[in-house]
């Protein structure tokens, strides 16, 4: 069963979990302005204090006990997010 929880992108990176990326998955594919862009973005919207919703981000959380999180949508802004 599906069940959404609301998290801020502080909470999801600080979980004591393994992010697994999926062979089905694409491998990343930012380029450096695309990944400048988006940190612009986040700059802007932290100064103004509004906050910025990053899109949803899909976990499949069954393997969680054993510490490990799939990431099923969202790689791309989390790899962005924890790489810099």
């Amino acid at each position: 069963m599906i069940q959404p929880r609301p998290n801020t992108i502080g909470e999801i990176l600080t979980l004591s979990k393994h992010f697994v990326v999926p062979p089905y998955q694409r491998g990343y594919a930012w380029e450096s302005d695309e990944a400048a862009e988006f940190f612009t973005d986040l700059e802007m919207e932290s100064e103004s204090g509004r906050g910025l919703f990053l899109g949803t981000l899909i976990f499949n959380v069954s393997e969680e006990s054993q510490d490990r999180i799939t990431i099923v949508d969202g790689q791309q802004r989390l790899t962005t997010i924890s790489s810099y």
